[in-house]
């Protein structure tokens, strides 16, 4: 590592740009890098301000250092392109979210641009992690102070700078005042005239100040910034009421990087007690927005954290419904988990009878689809109830119960898991016998449903020395994703406004007649997300494998109460012909296992969606879940038995 005195006593070439950039790279690394593994150790931020005060003193010590250091800097912020620094650097200037997504894909792919020629690159060279803004910003006030004295840049220097960072301020503003109007235009705000807005009276503002040199209020100028954020916050809001859309989502996390900058900009040049912080925020930002603006992580965070949010609240208001809290609803959740159970037994004969049919490939695929869609939809509309289809509904609903208190955060989550046992209970409890019965009773009739081989077969794939666990994960997983995709329809239908329509095309009127056709509406408004939710499981469940099976991947599903259903169906066969007693004991207790990790995947990956998408600190999170899991360990008739008064769960610790 190249030494601080080499570094100031070999100060780069006057007539090479190339060569200040490069000692300012070298300059500031050895700054923010540790020189040793003792130093490694040391805080980051300790590092820096140790360094600067050392680099400081040696300026102080050696004047000739002095004199070149401050010539080096001025040189390189007098050729600085201020607008482009200030204006474009770190924020996006695609027009759409798509334009936006190819460009972070393709700056993945593609080596960075030269240093000397872009701008982002050449922070990210000086600064290549996103917590070196953290450094910047850990710099004190003295050592701040004493290092703008050092440089102290010519007063012609400055005039310029403060010329070029006041056009930048009116290119902030006029960006900001079209890509409102663009903003209101699309979300139908009913407001001012265009000349009138808060954007064209910022624009109007600032236009005076630099251009007319007109006597303006900072204040004024700044509270017009926090208005134009406030409509941001509005349209914000309007997504939850007309659904969201990702462009237009798009759109605000710029317009709001935007005021950021300004405000920050009209800091710096009318801030006269604090300039010198004032630069030292705006250098913390910069870095943020340069490694966030070539991230694509942070690209989806920005973007789809909204429509995330949405998708958890529809889920919720849904998962809500499956929450008992008293006998009153245990009861009715446990016949209707009975019900589900039945319909379930009709859903795995007619797997076995399109089994039957010796089809393959994707037209099995679309008849197991249609099976399970139906057999779905046939259940919600009858109020029956399928325990692996709560998991992804409770869990948001509990998550927003995570954010009210700790003593209904504790109360949710035991009712949650309670009202999983007994759906799964429910659910097992009738499908067995059902399906056993009838196989035993086409056995007894000598017309048997299942094939000896078939019967077999079943039986092996549920034992547990095989892949039936990793099947079981793949299975929570597609649960998990078919509660993602009801959210999104839920969204779509809202943003579009399908139902209305429905409602209102005179076609669809005319063909099904007006009663009908606002039956169709009323059902996509009210009951979009359980519309979707079940189709969309239904046709992953059967498609996906047949789909990765073609690709190579042999990945199949084991759902829990389907995977009962086609084991008691399968066991009066296999009894009759002979079975080692060990698997099928092995393949039996395998099922609940099965269950387990149905439930447990698609729950646990909704919950931390959930989580995140609240804003809920993950040491709360952690603790809450494992506290109520204990507490089930320790009270087991809890899932038999509502909760009666609030204190019944353990204070300790909380």
């Amino acid at each position: 590592m190249i030494s601080v005195d080499y570094l100031l006593s070999n100060p780069p070439s006057k007539k090479s740009d190339a060569e200040r950039i490069d000692w300012l790279v070298r300059l500031v690394s050895w700054l923010r890098r540790p020189s040793s593994r003792e130093e490694s150790s040391i805080d980051k931020n300790r590092i820096l301000s140790v360094r600067l005060k050392f680099l400081l003193s040696l300026l102080e010590k050696n004047p000739d250092w002095k004199k070149n250091f401050s010539a080096s800097l001025s040189h390189f912020l007098t050729n600085l392109s201020v607008d482009s620094i200030f204006v474009s650097t770190g924020v996006s200037e695609h027009s759409s979210f798509l334009s936006e997504l190819a460009y972070r894909i393709h700056e993945r792919l593609l080596p960075r641009p030269p240093i000397d020629k872009d701008l982002s690159s050449f922070i990210l060279t000086l600064f290549p992690d996103s917590n070196d803004a953290q450094l910047v910003e850990a710099i004190g006030e003295n050592i701040l102070e004493a290092l703008f004295a050092v440089i102290n840049l010519d007063q012609k220097i400055v005039i310029g700078l403060r010329n070029k960072i006041s056009s930048a301020c009116f290119t902030l503003s006029s960006q900001i005042l079209e890509r409102s109007l663009y903003l209101r235009r699309k979300m139908d705000v009913k407001n001012e005239v265009s000349y009138l807005t808060t954007e064209a009276q910022l624009q109007k503002g600032i236009h005076n100040l630099f251009q007319i040199q007109e006597t303006i209020s900072m204040k004024d100028l700044f509270a017009l910034i926090v208005e134009a954020e406030n409509f941001v916050d509005e349209c914000e809001l309007t997504f939850h009421k007309r659904g969201v859309q990702i462009n237009l989502v798009y759109q605000i996390a710029i317009q709001r990087q935007l005021l950021n900058r300004l405000r920050t900009i009209l800091s710096i040049l009318f801030d006269r007690t604090d300039s010198h912080q004032d630069i030292q925020v705006f250098i913390s930002q910069l870095i943020t927005d340069v490694h966030s603006n070539h991230s694509l992580l942070d690209f989806f965070k920005m973007n789809f954290k909204l429509l995330t949010e949405r998708i958890i609240q529809g889920n919720s208001s849904v998962g809500e419904h499956y929450v008992t809290t008293n006998w009153k609803d245990f009861r009715k959740m446990f016949f209707s988990a009975l019900g589900g159970g039945g319909i379930t037994s009709i859903t795995v004969y007619l797997k076995f009878v399109f089994s039957s049919l010796k089809l393959a490939g994707f037209v099995k695929g679309v008849l197991e689809s249609l099976n399970y869609s139906g057999s779905f939809l046939f259940l919600q509309f009858l109020g029956f109830t399928l325990a692996t289809k709560q998991p992804s509904n409770t869990a948001p609903y509990l998550a927003a119960k995570f954010k009210t208190s700790i003593a209904d955060s504790r109360r949710a989550m035991i009712d949650v898991l309670r009202t999983q046992f007994i759906s799964m209970a429910g659910n097992l409890l009738l499908v067995f016998p059902i399906c056993y019965f009838i196989s035993f009773g086409s056995i007894y009739f000598g017309r048997s449903i299942l094939p000896a081989e078939k019967a077999l077969h079943i039986i092996e794939s549920t034992d547990p020395l095989g892949p039936v666990f990793i099947f079981a994960c793949f299975t929570g997983l597609l649960i998990f994703l078919s509660s993602l995709i009801a959210g999104w329809f839920e969204n779509w239908t809202h943003l579009h406004q399908i139902a209305e329509r429905f409602r209102k095309n005179p076609t669809f009127n005319r063909l099904l007649g007006e009663k009908y056709s606002l039956k169709i509406s009323n059902l996509l408004e009210s009951s979009s997300n359980v519309l979707a939710a079940n189709i969309s499981l239904g046709f992953i469940l059967g498609l996906l494998p047949h789909f990765l099976n073609f690709l190579g991947i042999p990945l199949e599903v084991r759902h829990v109460t389907l995977s009962m259903g086609s084991f008691a169906s399968a066991l009066p066969v296999v009894l009759s012909q002979g079975i080692e007693l060990n698997l099928l004991l092995r393949s039996f207790f395998a099922i609940f296992f099965v269950g387990f990790l149905n439930i447990g995947v698609s729950f646990l990956l909704a919950l931390f969606l959930a989580a995140i998408s609240s804003g809920l600190k993950k040491k709360l999170f952690w603790h809450l879940t494992l506290i109520s899991l204990w507490y089930v360990l320790t009270h087991p008739w809890m899932l038999l038995v509502p909760q009666r008064d609030e204190g019944i769960l353990p204070q300790k610790g909380l």
